[in-house]
């Protein structure tokens, strides 16, 4: 069993431990579509703070048909933008919003700003934006 699936079991596996608790929440599903790749080939997956969306990007060309991606190498890149977001502690996801450009299943761009509200509370220091870009 390669990393990959074994990361996928392993959240089973809590999700399993926990019910009949709590439904996981939004930004646990948020993490979980980019893991998964449970959304459209071409959209967008933001995280406004509170709820999880996914916001399809119509292509008016006709798009190649293509089946999702399993690679190893498409494994990578979701579990690098997973592991990257997973890091933002519970304290500031309220304050966050994060929108993720997806392609061919893949998370390729990320932009995460501070909402406005919590602008005078919660200050992202170029120290911090650096450590989550390169970590």
């Amino acid at each position: 069993m390669d990393e990959f699936e074994t990361l996928l079991n392993e959240i089973s596996s809590r999700r399993a431990q926990q019910s009949p608790g709590p439904e996981p929440t939004n930004y646990e599903k948020f993490l979980e579509a980019i893991l998964r790749g449970k959304h459209p080939p071409y959209c967008e997956l933001i995280w406004n703070g509170e709820a999880f969306h996914i916001v399809l990007q119509l292509h008016f060309q006709k798009a190649p048909q293509i089946a999702p991606m399993l690679s190893q190498d498409s494994q990578v890149y979701r579990r690098e933008a997973y592991n990257r977001f997973r890091k933002v502690s519970p304290a500031h996801q309220p304050m966050m919003h994060i929108r993720v450009t997806v392609k061919n299943w893949l998370p390729i761009t990320a932009e995460v700003t501070v909402k406005p509200e919590a602008a005078g509370i919660f200050r992202l220091g170029t120290a911090q934006l650096n450590e989550f870009q390169n970590s």
